[in-house]
């Protein structure tokens, strides 16, 4: 091989001279010992994650998204089967666009049903496979071993994280790092196999040069190692295009990938060194496939958003806000990384930002970015690591604002990977200028890790309970509108009424327009047999958001304890034309429809109650309870003939049920055919000789003939 070929593929794989000396791979790095101590450190990234995330297997479930996520989503709490795995594939439900993610969540009802410790375990094991999983991608990259294990490590145990691991809904994000850890390292399998196939073709080149074989064996011999080199590269390639979409159906965060991809180009694997057009087409032209899907994904998602109204209009938070917000919240990002203290669960937008607060925030921001700039040729690693972390959090820094939050911890769980590097290889730089020994440096790193530990154990620890978490999250934000809201149905659901009557009337006061917090109080209310305050809630949340489907269905709700059924199907039809989410599935169909069928019923409203009767009867076709008040329902309304047919029919399909004879008997009794009436209460009372209301209307029947 000439000595420029040797050069080039060395710079292809990683060796050029802005590498640390450490990252030169040797005949060492496969030794037995070197083999044992990799071990040992994936041993430790484990264990450091049990002794952290451990604690969260005694945990409830949160009533934050966790409910719309799994225990009260039917769609994944009955567990996995073929129809709900055809929902996983097509539904938009909580804004999003997630299908493996929800098949996750099915496959673990299935398993563990709606014990929160067997979901909150499978949060811990992804956690563990991330931690590991970094390590090996990041030593790959680089052959820096002791680096690699500290990013490893601050990513396994940065209490920024405990959001994204501790939270049960949030396994898309743990689920969908997973599969952006595989998709990086089966692009580095594709880019070596490249190298190789690069080197073993110009070898092949040297010797046909120096006519070591006849034209024949050299033929065969590069035909056959140029074939080999081609399928195994095409193989790794596709396997990262793979690995990717299945990542963007976890969770569509991973659209930025590809462009983390380039900046390993330029960094790890040297494949360019110039940012400019020669150099990054062929590359971008490589990944054509992973922008496409990059490009799909995006626009589902914001479909998806759009189509659950989680996308904030530019009337409810201006550009400007979102902006000053965004620069805010980048470097509160940064300074977390480092002062990881005060975190909950929700931080609110505010819009009051000082002159001080964006000013500041902009310095740094410009600071560092004209730093790495600076320091592009010298110190590449600060370049990267700053744009993935810049270029990572750009679908979630709010300029298309989704929710109104500010800001979220989970939002880190990959940008900081990037942050991660360019912070320890700078480190290291320094402690080599400073020529610190390997035992200070350990103490150093060791002192901080275990720190981090410490504060990411305690955080876990507020995971407990939706009380433990609310009251922790209240304690260090302002106006939490959304966590007030959701403590006070969590209130409401422990029969706690003033507590959570106090923190409904808190949530209206910080966000007067928040439809949730009226509904929620209504709820309260209608358990206080408080009908009208309750219907005056709910009417100001439908007011405020005229498409908010459970305003109306507790409208229903109301309207059928006050005897207002006309107007309980109205609003019980309404929010069954407006439920897009599939909250109105078959169970709760029939509950509507037979609470609504009964209360009618009692009421003497026996067109409504018929009326309803039948649609819960479309439900559950073979419910002989629905048929037998059906049946009673029409004779009430003259319609005798037909309710007896109904009852006939039930009678030819069960012939052993006592109370459907017992009905019969009813009619004919109210239609004065006595010796019919009396046959049906004697054949009730055969099948079942202690039924008593068969045994009172054969009496009083046999009395009045």
């Amino acid at each position: 091989m000439t000595k420029n070929n040797k050069k080039n593929l060395s710079k292809a794989i990683g060796k050029a001279e802005n590498k640390p000396a450490e990252t030169a791979k040797t005949s060492r790095s496969n030794s037995p010992s070197n083999l044992n101590l990799k071990y040992y450190v994936l041993a430790a990234l484990a264990v450091v994650c049990l002794i952290i995330y451990a604690q969260t297997i005694g945990f409830d479930f949160i009533n934050l998204d966790d409910d719309i996520y799994v225990y009260e989503n039917p769609f994944v709490s009955r567990g996995f089967n073929f129809t709900n795995f055809k929902w996983a594939l097509t539904a938009f439900h909580a804004a999003n666009w997630h299908p493996l993610t929800w098949i996750s969540h099915a496959l673990d009802a299935s398993f563990f049903g709606l014990n929160a410790g067997g979901h909150h375990a499978v949060n811990l094991i992804f956690h563990i496979i991330n931690s590991t999983l970094l390590f090996v991608v990041v030593n790959k990259l680089t052959n820096a071993f002791w680096k690699s294990a500290i990013v490893a490590a601050l990513f396994a145990v940065h209490p920024a994280h405990v959001e994204s691991v501790a939270w049960i809904a949030e396994r898309k994000d743990v689920l969908s790092t997973l599969f952006w850890l595989l998709t990086t390292w089966a692009y580095l399998r594709y880019t070596e196999e490249r190298v190789e196939s690069q080197e073993s073709r110009v070898e092949s080149q040297n010797e046909l040069e120096t006519n070591k074989y006849d034209e024949s064996t050299k033929s065969k011999n590069k035909k056959n190692g140029s074939t080999s080199d081609f399928r195994h590269s095409t193989k790794y390639y596709i396997l990262t295009i793979l690995l990717f979409a299945l990542g963007l159906m976890a969770k569509p965060m991973l659209v930025t990938l590809p462009f983390v991809l380039l900046l390993i180009d330029y960094w790890a694997l040297e494949r360019f060194d110039k940012w400019n057009a020669s150099n990054l087409l062929p590359l971008i032209k490589e990944k054509l496939p992973l922008f496409a899907l990059t490009a799909i994904s995006a626009g589902v998602t914001i479909f998806a958003q759009k189509a659950g109204g989680a996308i904030q209009t530019i009337e409810t938070i201006s550009l400007s806000d979102r902006i000053f917000n965004a620069v805010i919240s980048y470097a509160k990002y940064v300074v977390m990384l480092f002062y990881p203290v005060n975190l909950g669960v929700w931080y609110p937008f505010e819009n009051n930002f000082s002159v001080a607060q964006i000013t500041v925030s902009l310095v740094l921001l410009v600071g560092i970015t004209a730093i790495c700039c600076w320091q592009i040729r010298e110190r590449k690693y600060l370049f990267v690591g700053w744009f993935w972390f810049l270029g990572t959090l750009v679908p979630v820094i709010g300029i298309l604002q989704v929710g109104r939050q500010s800001l979220a911890d989970r939002y880190t769980y990959i940008p900081y990977i990037g942050l991660s590097i360019a912070v320890i290889w700078l480190f290291g730089d320094i402690f080599e200028r400073l020529k610190l020994s390997k035992t200070i440096i350990a103490a150093i790193c060791g002192i901080c890790l275990l720190a981090l530990t410490v504060l990411s154990f305690r955080q876990v620890s507020y995971w407990k309970t939706s009380e433990t978490l609310f009251v922790r999250t209240l304690s260090i934000t302002g106006k939490n509108y959304l966590v007030k809201n959701n403590f006070c149905n969590y209130l409401e659901k422990k029969n706690r009424f003033d507590e959570a009557t106090a923190q409904c009337q808190s949530a209206i006061a910080d966000d007067p327009r928040l439809p949730d917090a009226y509904n929620t109080l209504g709820t309260v209310q209608i358990k206080q047999n408080k009908f009208d305050e309750a219907k005056a809630n709910f009417e100001k949340a439908a007011q405020i958001n005229p498409n908010f489907m459970l305003a109306y269905a507790n409208l229903a709700v109301v309207e059928t304890n006050q005897n207002n059924f006309d107007a309980a199907a109205e609003n019980l039809k309404k929010a069954i034309g407006l439920d897009t989410g599939g909250f109105f599935d078959a169970s709760r169909l029939l509950d509507a429809y037979s609470g609504l069928a009964v209360a009618s019923l009692k009421q003497k409203n026996y067109a409504e109650a018929a009326e309803f009767f039948q649609k819960a009867l479309e439900i559950t076709p073979n419910n002989t309870d629905f048929q037998r008040n059906l049946a009673l329902s029409l004779h009430k309304q003259g319609k005798s003939a037909e309710g007896i047919r109904i009852l006939e029919e039930t009678i030819r399909k069960n012939p052993n049920l006592p109370e459907v004879y017992n009905t019969l008997g009813l009619i004919y009794a109210e239609q004065n055919r006595k010796p019919e009436a009396i046959a049906q209460f004697q054949k009730a009372l055969q099948i079942s000789p202690n039924f008593t209301p068969a045994q009172n209307n054969l009496r009083m029947a046999m009395e009045q003939k």
